[in-house]
């Protein structure tokens, strides 16, 4: 059973939460997350443009520096220790989280992601109106699914909302600030059930995923992929607003007192991301750099980790400025040769 609290109650458990609070904040007409100290939260969005992944994997990370006085020496650069909250994340951009720790969590354990996530509270934010973009049910997902969150919310109105607890941070939190929350009639947790059905209905999207990987088996060489991006213009904003992305490159940046490395967002579309020291490109064509991101997320990750690398967020649907829609590139591949 969850619980209910007002808008202003929900405001005020945040607001004494000792924890940095990142929420959904209009900005110039795009909702981004911003951090919070009070101003108007949107509770109503399709989704942030750019995916959370960037509190865990930032757009440029710091590594370390090394200072040339005296004797060489290198200076770590200290992953990040305070208390933070993401309040308003949707579903299937926790879902991404749980699919990026495959990455750095699994094998060779990132330090700076660890501690990030580790000192990370994930409170989602049910959708009750899906973009017409979204398909997070043809990746295993719903819009309300509390699987890889601490909490979940659900807006009854505009001034009431139900809260579910979905791991055992999750549970403390609420649990030693009950004072902000109430018991909801049954009226109202039917209510809620109610409204979580209607917003899976909505989602019109599909894809069958169990067709896809198969047909990829058959069809590396096929010289569709020619025709499939000729519309491409390679500016990598279907994976750089991809939750699920990670490509990264690392570069040294000289100042007078030191050189610093940094991490930085990378995109297997862009051809230098490829190029070797030796000068050969192993992806040189457009086709095969288009090849890899399909590969990679419905492929290759599968066969690593045992499940496709997508939420079904709907991003690189909604924003390709040449209206590239990956889920009909996929049903032409399943259609020909499935």
């Amino acid at each position: 059973m969850g619980l209910k609290a007002t808008k202003e109650g929900l405001e005020k458990f945040l607001q004494e939460a000792e924890a940095e609070i990142y929420a959904p904040m209009d900005e110039d007409g795009v909702t981004l997350f911003r951090e919070w100290g009070g101003e108007e939260i949107r509770y109503s969005y399709e989704n942030v443009v750019i995916p959370p992944k960037e509190f865990f994997l930032p757009q440029h990370q710091p590594l370390f520096e090394y200072r040339p006085e005296g004797e060489p020496q290198l200076l770590s650069t200290e992953p990040e220790k305070e208390k933070r909250i993401i309040f308003g994340i949707r579903p299937c951009d926790a879902d991404a989280l749980a699919l990026l720790d495959e990455a750095f969590l699994e094998d060779d354990v990132d330090p700076f992601y660890s501690r990030r996530r580790e000192n990370t509270m994930l409170i989602g934010l049910a959708c009750d109106e899906p973009s017409h973009n979204c398909f997070c049910t043809s990746t295993g997902g719903s819009p309300s699914s509390q699987e890889n969150l601490d909490v979940l919310v659900t807006s009854l109105n505009k001034d009431q909302f139900y809260v579910e607890t979905s791991s055992e941070k999750g549970t403390d939190l609420i649990s030693a600030n009950e004072k902000f929350f109430s018991s909801p009639s049954k009226e109202e947790m039917e209510r809620v059930e109610k409204i979580k059905a209607s917003a899976e209905e909505k989602i019109s999207r599909e894809i069958d995923l169990d067709k896809v990987e198969p047909v990829l088996g058959d069809i590396f060489e096929s010289s569709e992929w020619e025709s499939l991006c000729k519309r491409c213009v390679e500016c990598g904003v279907c994976t750089y607003l991809c939750p699920t992305c990670y490509c990264f490159d690392l570069e040294d940046v000289t100042y007078p007192d030191r050189v610093e490395r940094n991490r930085v967002w990378d995109s297997c579309q862009f051809p230098l991301q490829s190029l070797q020291t030796s000068g050969h490109n192993p992806r040189e064509e457009k086709a095969e750099r288009f090849k890899q991101r399909i590969y990679h997320k419905f492929k290759y990750f599968l066969e690593n980790y045992g499940e496709s690398a997508c939420v079904g967020c709907g991003r690189c649907l909604e924003k390709c400025p040449v209206n590239i829609d990956i889920i009909q590139v996929l049903k032409k591949m399943v259609n020909k040769h499935g």
